[in-house]
This record gives structure tokens, sequence and C-alpha cells, in this order.
């Protein structure tokens, strides 16, 4: 436990003093007694038998990532960061009526396809498949677009959650 105090001190001391570099710890997981597993910085905490199998970890984190934002700077950048939030909610929202309303154009295009009266000759038939296959590639790349939307509103969620952990 001594060694975990020492690297503790060691962290805030390099914070307060705007110190960086490198700070190192180490650990193990085993199993106790109970049944739970367990974490401990000190490998004589590790019981006798479960020595050789501990699972052993390094975690290697920068101090400059540690390092708190000062109080004036961290209000304004936050409010930047909301600020930013904000215009991409709105951008993404936009996003969504664009892609419901190229969802519903689509809708009526398939529909239309599949109510058409069959073909009698051959031009016919190519010219319905020439539309279907128009259609497929529309859908293909509304495809492409919904997914895109959907990892940017996975990002906008990540950069709220962030925000308001600050």
């Amino acid at each position: 436990m001594k060694l975990r105090q020492l690297w503790i001190a060691l962290i805030v001391l390099s914070l307060n003093f705007g110190v960086t570099g490198f700070v190192g710890a180490e650990y193990y997981r085993y199993i106790d007694e109970n049944g739970n597993v367990s974490f401990t910085d000190n490998l004589g905490d590790v019981p006798k038998a479960q020595r050789k199998t501990a699972a052993h970890y390094k975690e290697i984190k920068s101090t400059e990532q540690l390092q708190p934002r000062k109080n004036k700077e961290s209000k304004k950048d936050v409010q930047q960061d909301k600020k930013k939030i904000d215009q991409e909610v709105e951008a993404v929202k936009q996003l969504k009526k664009d892609l419901d309303n190229k969802y519903q154009q689509l809708t009526e295009k398939r529909n239309q396809l599949s109510t058409r009266e069959k073909a009698k000759t051959r031009e016919q038939t190519e010219i319905y498949q020439k539309e279907v296959e128009a259609l497929n590639r529309e859908i293909a790349e509304y495809e492409k677009q919904r997914t895109e939307f959907e990892n940017r509103v996975k990002t906008v969620n990540n950069a709220i959650d962030e925000v308001n952990r600050n």
C-alpha cells in the first residue's frame, strides 16, 4: 500500500508543479478467496498459488493529459465546446430531416414500381429493369448517407458526454 501512496503523491506533485512526463503503474489481477476479481499493485497481496498466473498490467499515462484546466480557461473552453456542439446538433437535425425526406421519396418510387402494370413487351421490361436498377443505386447511396449520419450522431453524443463530464 505504501507504494500506491507514493505513486499518488508523485502524481499530485507532478500536477501541482506542471511537470510533464510519464507516470507508470503496475498492477495485478487475480481471483480472491470469495471468487471475486481483484486488483492490486502489490504482488504480495496476490495469493501464493495464483502469483505465477496473476495477470500483470502496466499503465503509462502522460501527465500532460492529467493536468486540470485552469478555471477561467475551463469555463471558456466548455462554453465554446457547448456552442460547437449546439451547432453540430442543429446540423445533424437538418441532416435527419433530409434523410427522412429521401427515405419517403424512395418508398414512393418503390411503391410506384411495385404497383405498375406488368410489362408486355421487351422494351417495357428493359425500361422497368433500368428504373429498378436506378432505384437500387439510390437506395445504396441512401444507406451510405444513413451510416455516415449514424456515425456523426455517435460523435456528437460522445462530445456531449465529454462536455458533461467536465
